[in-house]
């Protein structure tokens, strides 16, 4: 069982764990080094595992395991980052800083000793048990605005729009929820504000997508709640392209491009690692006029095709503006709502694993996870989703999709075909809490706290 000894993997003090998609590039590695390097009053020390010594760990940590060990690859095993924390780090500063890397494209996914525990025990219990795993969740102090509110609508979950200010609670027939939470809060100004989102003609997800950024230079001292850990945009493509120059302009996918007389560097994927579809992708940071930084992430459109648009981009008293190009259609902007609620439920279906994420956010929260990668389309009660096909996971199927003010992901595991596992979405409803809370298994019950978060808790 889990237990107080460090587990493998985690010794030497690790406090987090930043795992990087397989194939990950220099550029998305360059970035995420640059925060851990500016974060000295969180990180005291990291690690990075390059593929060769993610294998050796992997073979390690699942010596008692070989079936497990052997499905990891060259090819498709997640290369990782292993942080120490300093002494006056704490818990909220660390998730703070797992929050911000998450954002970034070449981030897969961070851990922590807890959530690596937590899912260790619900391995362990899904073993020894077949009752549903009890989790108890605790929720960081409610930020000084206005609790969501119970979503009054019902439906279908991928057709029913849900208000940015409303908490979806789901059902699905003949599951049983495992766990639960909601999350409220405010986000802390990063500096960074996304300027337009475009997508081509045809089904969205098979079409070419381009989003695009403007970042601006945060003033010394300001309240981004985690001092250090935001390296200025301006300082990662200075990096960037001192590591062109150092070497004579030939870093792997990495090149310099001219962004209206403007140096600026992009980083170019011809495919995506995890799902195998043909892009390209393609990252590119270059300056604007007035000191900012335009950062645009585009998949299925070409190096030249990015820079040509972004070249559009025009400096304004107002701001930057970036209009879509023909063939385009611009995607609406993210909802102005003062906090940003997320949920997480669990369901066992069977067997089957089926977990839920969703933010209030729209198409911002959308491609915070979906851009980078190179998604196709599929038709699930006759809404577009953006399915992410994991050829070298069998049983693991994903899908995102974005219905009025909130966005939706969902990870799978054991379905044995793609299409049983969209018939799963298809049955997804939204209900009332106290229908939702019915759904808790033998053993468990889930309750509300004052602001509505659903915990699930042993009886």
């Amino acid at each position: 069982e889990p237990g107080s000894a460090p587990l493998p993997g985690w010794e030497g003090g690790v406090a987090l764990k930043v795992y990087m998609r397989p194939g990950s590039t220099t550029a998305e590695l360059g970035q995420v080094e640059a925060v851990l390097t500016e974060a000295t009053t969180i990180v005291s020390e990291w690690t990075y595992l390059d593929v060769d010594a993610s294998l050796q760990e992997a073979a390690r940590i699942f010596a008692d395991e070989p079936g497990t060990a052997q499905l990891l690859t060259e090819e498709n095993i997640p290369t990782v980052f292993n942080l120490v924390a300093t002494s006056t780090a704490t818990d909220a500063s660390l998730q703070e800083l797992a929050s911000e890397l998450e954002t970034f494209a070449g981030v897969f996914d961070t851990v922590t000793p807890a959530e690596a525990e937590q899912q260790l025990a619900f391995e362990f219990d899904s073993a020894e048990s077949s009752e549903p795993v009890v989790v108890t969740t605790e929720r960081p102090p409610a930020p000084e605005t206005t609790a969501p509110a119970e979503s009054s609508t019902s439906g279908q979950l991928l057709n029913t729009p849900i208000d940015a200010a409303a908490v979806p609670y789901i059902g699905l027939p003949d599951a049983t929820v495992s766990y639960a939470s909601t999350d409220f809060y405010v986000d802390p100004d990063s500096g960074i504000e996304r300027l337009a989102a475009f997508v081509g003609t045809g089904p969205p997800y098979d079409a070419p997508t381009l989003v695009a950024f403007v970042a601006r230079e945060l003033p010394p001292g300001a309240a981004t709640s985690i001092e250090g850990t935001t390296t200025p945009p301006s300082q990662l493509l200075e990096s960037l392209l001192r590591q062109i120059d150092q070497n004579d302009g030939e870093v792997g996918s990495l090149m310099e491009v001219d962004v209206n007389g403007q140096r600026g560097a992009a980083e170019v994927g011809e495919t995506d690692p995890d799902t195998k579809l043909v892009g390209p992708r393609v990252l590119l940071y270059a300056p604007l006029a007035d000191g900012t930084t335009l950062i645009v992430n585009a998949t299925r459109l070409s190096v030249d095709d990015v820079v040509e648009i972004a070249s559009t981009a025009a400096v304004t008293p107002d701001g930057a503006e970036l209009s879509p190009p023909d063939g385009f259609e611009l995607l609406p902007a993210p909802p102005s709502h003062e906090g940003r609620t997320s949920i997480e439920y669990q369901f066992d279906l069977g067997g089957r694993q089926l977990q839920i994420n969703a933010t209030n956010r729209g198409t911002e929260s959308l491609f915070g996870r979906i851009m980078g990668e190179v998604r196709t389309n599929r038709v699930v009660a006759g809404h577009d989703v953006a399915y992410r096909p994991l050829p070298d996971t069998p049983g693991r199927y994903w899908a995102d999709w974005v219905v009025g003010d909130w966005s939706f992901y969902v990870d799978s595991f054991g379905f044995e075909t793609e299409q049983e596992f969209l018939d799963a979405l298809a049955q997804l409803t939204l209900t009332d809490a106290t229908t939702f809370a019915q759904q808790a298994g033998d053993g468990t019950s889930i309750t509300f706290d004052d602001d509505g978060a659903a915990v699930v808790l042993t009886t």
